[in-house]
C-alpha cells in the first residue's frame, strides 16, 4: 500500500476489476436490476462475459428492454440483437464489474487523501488536487478504498451519484465486488449481483466467434460527467465576463452540451441552460478548448458531455466549477 495518494490511486486502478492482462481467461455471470427516476423497479436482466484477453471477448445482455451479444476480436466488434451500444445502465453493469477505476486515470491529475466513514466502515478516500496541492471542487469524483488493502468500496461521482461496492472477493491478484449498488439523487439507479465467476480452462475459439448474422458495431461514443472530462482540457481561452452582465450583476452557470472528437476537438456545441447575457461569451470561449483524446479500453472514442461555465461576481470568470484560472493537469 503506497503512502503517496497518487501512487495509491494507480495501484488501486490496476488491481480492481477484471481487466488485468495477467489474468487467465475467465467467465462472469451477474444479474442486475434497474430503476426509474422515482426509484421504482424498471427492468431486470442478466449479464455475462467470456474474456480471453483485452481484445478477445464476448459480452451478453439479456433483459426485457435490451438484448445483445457483442463479439470482439482485435479491433473488430460485432453485434447480434440490438444494433446500438448498450444504454447507460447496462454499460454501467459492465464497467463497474470489470473496470471500476479505469476512468480515474483519465482525470490526469494528482490525488490527496482523507479518511471517511461510510455506512460505519472507515475508508481512505482519494480526491483530485490541482497543481500546488489546492483542492479541486466536488464536481470531480472521489474514490474510496479499504483501510488495509486497495479494494475500491465507493466512488462518489458528484453530489448526486454514488457507487458502492460490497462483498469483495479475490480473483487471482484482483479485487472484485460481488454486489454493486448505484444511487442517484438518493434513489436507487442500478443494483448488480455476481452469481458466478470462474476461470476458463480452455478457450474454444468458435465460442467467441461472431455468427453469420452478426453486424459490425457502429462508431462508439461514451457519455461522461463534466468532472470526469474536465481534467483532460489542454488548451483554450478563458471565458470573459460580459461588461453588460457585470454592470447588471448577472451571474450564473451556462451549461453547454458538446461532443469531444477522437482528436480532442469540440463539435455539436449547444447551450442547454444559463443566463442569456452570459451564453455567447461562454460559447465563444468553449469553442477554443481542446482536450486530450479519451481512451476506453485502449481505444480512442468520442465523448458526449456537458461543460459548466460558471460566472460569478466579483471574479472575472470561473469554469468547470473550478477557479477562475484554467486548471492545468500535471505533467
Amino acid at each position: 500500500m503506497p503512502t503517496d495518494p497518487t501512487e495509491l490511486m494507480l495501484v488501486a486502478a490496476d488491481v480492481n476489476g477484471l481487466s488485468s492482462p495477467d489474468l487467465k481467461p475467465w467467465h462472469l455471470e451477474a444479474t442486475y436490476q434497474t430503476f426509474d427516476e422515482n426509484g421504482q423497479p424498471k427492468d431486470q436482466g442478466k449479464f455475462e462475459e467470456w474474456w480471453a484477453g483485452a481484445e478477445k471477448y464476448k459480452l451478453s445482455y439479456t433483459s426485457t428492454g435490451f438484448n445483445q451479444v457483442e463479439f470482439r476480436n482485435g479491433a473488430a466488434r460485432f453485434f447480434t440483437g440490438e444494433r446500438t451500444w448498450p444504454p447507460s445502465e447496462e454499460a454501467a453493469v459492465h464497467t463497474y464489474l470489470t473496470r471500476p477505476l479505469h476512468f480515474a486515470l483519465a482525470l490526469k491529475v494528482k490525488f490527496s487523501e482523507g479518511d471517511v466513514s461510510l455506512g460505519g466502515v472507515d475508508l481512505r478516500c482519494l480526491r483530485p488536487v490541482a497543481d500546488g496541492g489546492s483542492a479541486i471542487p466536488s464536481v470531480y469524483p472521489a474514490f474510496c478504498i479499504s483501510k488495509d488493502h486497495p479494494a475500491v468500496r465507493a466512488i462518489v461521482l458528484n453530489a448526486e451519484t454514488q457507487i458502492f461496492f460490497d462483498k469483495i472477493v479475490r480473483f487471482g491478484e484482483q479485487y472484485v465486488a460481488e454486489q454493486i449498488f448505484i444511487k442517484h439523487a438518493d434513489k436507487p439507479q442500478v443494483s448488480i449481483s455476481v452469481t458466478e465467476l470462474n476461470s476458463i480452462a480452455t478457450v474454444v475459439e468458435a465460442d467467441l466467434a461472431p455468427p453469420p448474422d452478426a453486424v459490425p458495431a457502429p462508431a462508439r461514443k461514451v457519455t461522461l460527467s463534466p468532472g470526469v472530462v474536465a481534467g483532460g482540457k489542454i488548451s483554450g481561452y478563458d471565458p470573459v465576463f460580459p461588461p453588460i452582465a457585470r454592470a447588471a450583476h448577472v451571474e450564473g452557470v451556462v451549461v453547454i452540451a458538446v461532443t469531444i472528437s477522437k482528436t480532442g476537438t469540440l463539435t455539436n456545441l449547444h447551450v442547454i441552460s444559463g443566463p442569456p447575457m452570459l451564453q455567447q461569451s461562454a460559447l465563444d470561449a468553449v469553442k477554443t478548448w481542446r482536450y486530450k483524446p479519451y481512451l476506453l479500453n485502449g481505444e480512442t472514442v468520442e465523448v458526449e458531455t456537458q461543460i459548466n461555465v460558471v460566472f460569478k461576481l466579483p471574479l472575472q470568470s470561473d469554469f468547470n466549477n473550478s477557479n477562475a484560472r484554467p486548471l492545468q493537469p500535471p505533467h
